[in-house]
């Protein structure tokens, strides 16, 4: 049946609105989750001046850390301890379809 929960939140309060569903149907199912941030790289440059564009590369690498601390508080709240957290950059999009395919090759 189901072999594992893929939860792609991006920090907002309604990403975070499937939380209690994916808690519930964690324990019940016992199945491992995975938690999914995504930095997209190409949205950010284009809130970037082209004058601080050097400084692009840093903002990612705090994006990045900001992104997996905010999944490493979010996978306390399950129950199970079997909660695997996952930073990525792409389009969001994107990289959900290609997690899920990862995922499927694994079985």
């Amino acid at each position: 049946m189901y072999t594992k929960i893929l939860i792609p939140l991006d920090g907002s309060k309604t990403a975070e609105k499937i939380l209690p569903y994916a808690r519930f149907l964690a324990s019940g199912l016992e199945i491992p989750t995975e938690l999914l941030g995504v930095i997209d790289i190409a949205e950010m440059a284009s809130h970037v001046a082209a004058e601080k564009a050097h400084y692009l590369n840093g903002m990612v690498e705090e994006s990045v850390r900001s992104s997996f601390e905010y999944l490493r508080g979010v996978a306390t709240t399950f129950p199970s301890g079997n909660v695997k957290c996952n930073v990525e950059i792409g389009a969001a999009a994107e990289v959900v379809i290609e997690r899920v395919k990862r995922i499927r090759q694994c079985l």
